[in-house]
């Protein structure tokens, strides 16, 4: 196995455009940041942002035309190579080294989106805002929007009637989404566990678990099996599987904390409504042959990857039982999960692609992706959370907080366009990432320290849905020349070698 994974990985980082290279692109440009940490911004800067690569400075790239489908998925490929999922319905497919989805047409599709639809639902003239946002994601370039709800919940059931299938389908063109299954969060929601802000992840071993991972699936799969719109499923959102250094117990899968054993990692014991977390950890540590009072650092990794492989594969074959047409897509991992090995290998043992929120940097990192590569033993990712604030989104004239969420602060609308583009340029040139969602349709509504109402930048459109053109230029100019720069990227890497 180690063999295969090192060949996969030499074969993708020979193959894959800028990865191990520096590519000379053309003309660069600088962007003004600020990072936010504690919700506190920390100062204008442009350290990592001043190499910023957009389209207009790619030398001798050229616009080409590709004959699509309906649903945006390129039709000039041959036969894959591999191929993940069943005819008729989304698959993903590997085409001369490089991954995309297949799209129920047959067609190549590169995910190009947007998320959480939903927050405008029940709104005021919901049916005339439907068929304003379908035109404004048609005429964008858009191929995914994702409507979000906190349980699986089917969009007809999130939006008024007619209006979700209105901005999936017309003018000819088609979107998907992907639904947010919470096979975990849902077991836990309005609990000891939640109240008490543990890790989520120690309920996986609850003797109740298993009978709600398949009646959940089986009272709500049958909304979704035979949707052809329907990509797949997203297991749940952000869970704790490893946090910084690997401490605090509700960020980590930390045997001790199991054990009810507390220490500077973890200082609170589990609650006695808790005792099944024990009972699970002694079985794994008597099976091991190791005494509580004698774990060692290997033990702890030991049980971490232990607990990821037991989570994705009991949700993956619930959902899987009850719809076997349809992908699942990971667990949009976030932080330091998704820069761990334990739990990227756990996730691709089940999932049939990597889905993560990928926050604190400005350029996506070539080494990250040649990782996921390589512990996903060759499935491709895709991100599913992004984006940064512009200072000067405003409301009645008033400018936003700007003070929730990850995402960075920088000046302009347009500033924002070139971090997308820097940011989706770099994942178009990596051959195993089969697209991107952007987080999200509208600005966000959040109650801020003082328990007023303050809005924050996140959307491409306002908080009264007005769109941001500039951001919307920038983003369009990357969705209708996807595969043309795919090609780019590719031939240049050729020609680099």
């Amino acid at each position: 196995m180690k063999i295969r994974i090192f060949l996969l990985s030499m074969a993708f980082s020979l193959g894959n455009p800028g990865f191990g290279q520096q590519m000379p692109y053309g003309n660069r440009c600088t962007v003004e940041y600020q990072k936010i940490r504690n919700l506190e911004y920390t100062g204008w800067e442009s350290g990592e942002s001043d190499r910023t690569l957009v389209v207009d400075s790619l030398r001798d790239f050229r616009p080409n035309r590709i004959r699509l489908t309906r649903w945006g998925g390129r039709r000039d490929l041959k036969k894959p190579s591999v191929v993940i999922g069943r005819p008729g319905y989304f698959r993903l497919g590997r085409f001369d080294g490089r991954w995309y989805f297949i799209d129920p047409d047959g067609g190549c599709l590169v995910l190009m989106g947007t998320q959480s639809l939903g927050d405008c639902a029940g709104m005021p003239g919901e049916r005339q805002w439907s068929r304003e946002t379908a035109r404004l994601l048609r005429e964008n370039g858009f191929n995914y929007a994702n409507f979000g709800a906190f349980t699986l919940k089917h969009y007809s059931d999130v939006m008024a009637s007619g209006c979700g299938e209105r901005i999936l389908d017309s003018g000819g063109r088609k979107l998907a989404y992907i639904d947010l299954a919470y096979m975990l969060r849902s077991f836990v929601w309005n609990t000891e566990i939640d109240r008490l802000k543990l890790n989520r992840l120690i309920a996986v071993f609850h003797p109740d678990y298993l009978d709600h991972l398949d009646r959940y699936a089986r009272e709500n799969c049958t909304r979704f099996r035979d949707d052809k719109h329907c990509i797949g499923y997203y297991l749940d959102n952000e869970l704790g599987f490893i946090g910084w250094r690997k401490y605090f117990a509700d960020q980590t899968i930390l045997l001790r904390n199991f054990l009810g054993i507390t220490d500077a990692r973890n200082p609170t014991p589990l609650p006695e409504s808790c005792a099944y977390a024990k009972e699970a950890a002694l079985e794994f540590l008597r099976l091991r042959g190791v005494a509580p009072d004698a774990i060692t650092e290997e033990d702890e990794e030991a049980f971490r990857a232990y607990v990821a492989d037991y989570y994705f594969r009991t949700a993956s074959e619930a959902l899987q039982r009850y719809d076997p047409n349809h992908l699942i897509l990971g667990s949009r991992l976030h932080g330091f999960p998704k820069y761990d090995e334990i739990t990227v290998r756990a996730c691709a043992r089940y999932c049939d692609a990597i889905s993560i929120n990928y926050y604190g940097v400005w350029t996506p990192e070539e080494k990250y992706m040649r990782d996921l590569e390589a512990w996903s033993g060759g499935k491709p990712f895709f991100v599913t959370e992004f984006y940064v604030k512009g200072e000067d989104a405003v409301r009645n004239g008033i400018p936003y907080e700007n003070r929730e969420g990850g995402g960075w602060l920088v000046r302009t609308q347009a500033d924002r366009g070139r971090f997308y583009q820097n940011f989706t340029l770099h994942l178009l040139r990596a051959r195993n990432c089969v697209g991107w969602v952007h987080f999200k349709y509208r600005d966000a509504v959040y109650r801020n320290k003082s328990g007023e109402e303050a809005y924050c930048n996140k959307g491409i459109v306002s908080v009264d849905c007005q769109p941001y053109t500039d951001f919307l230029k920038a983003m369009k100019q990357v969705h209708v020349n996807a595969y043309a720069l795919i090609d780019y990227f590719d031939r240049e890497s050729r020609v680099s070698e």
